[in-house]
């Protein structure tokens, strides 16, 4: 019965996440990204797992991720907001204001987390091999477990 109680509560700690931290792959309104630059330090660590959610209302002072005009994500923060978006720069004292103005369609969210260093953690499970090895584990892990209560 403690098994089941335990299991449930994990069941619905994890609903609960998805329900309000929902990647925008899967039709959320949460982005998760891997910190790779400098420009963010000291505030955000590089190699930080950060998480931005869509909230629609930004101002001075927020943290934003948003797209470049040349693809990348980028993480940075709000120094002035225009009436043709918003000016960012980054926290390191050796970064400049961005060369354009960001616009309301750019933005991906607030970053409202962040978590050092665990980027370095997602980047390796990314890679196929460790995805494998990963899931090959957890397979035998369940067979181990099927045979044990068979016994």
């Amino acid at each position: 019965m403690r098994r089941w109680l335990k299991l449930a509560v994990v069941l619905a700690l994890l609903a609960i996440g998805l329900l309000f931290f929902r990647p925008r792959a899967l039709g959320g309104d949460t982005e998760y990204i891997i910190v790779i630059g400098r420009s963010m330090e000291p505030t955000i660590p590089q190699y930080s797992l950060a998480i931005a959610k869509d909230l629609g209302d930004y101002h001075v002072g927020d943290i934003i991720a948003y797209r470049s005009p040349y693809g990348p994500v980028v993480i940075h923060r709000i120094m002035n907001v225009t009436p043709r978006g918003f000016i960012t720069r980054g926290d390191n004292p050796n970064t400049t204001v961005d060369p354009w103005v960001v616009t309301e369609d750019m933005v991906l969210g607030k970053v409202i987390a962040w978590v050092p260093y665990l980027g370095i953690v997602a980047l390796h499970l990314r890679a196929p091999p460790v995805l494998a090895a990963l899931v090959g584990v957890a397979v035998f892990l369940a067979l181990a477990e099927m045979l044990k209560r068979k016994r």
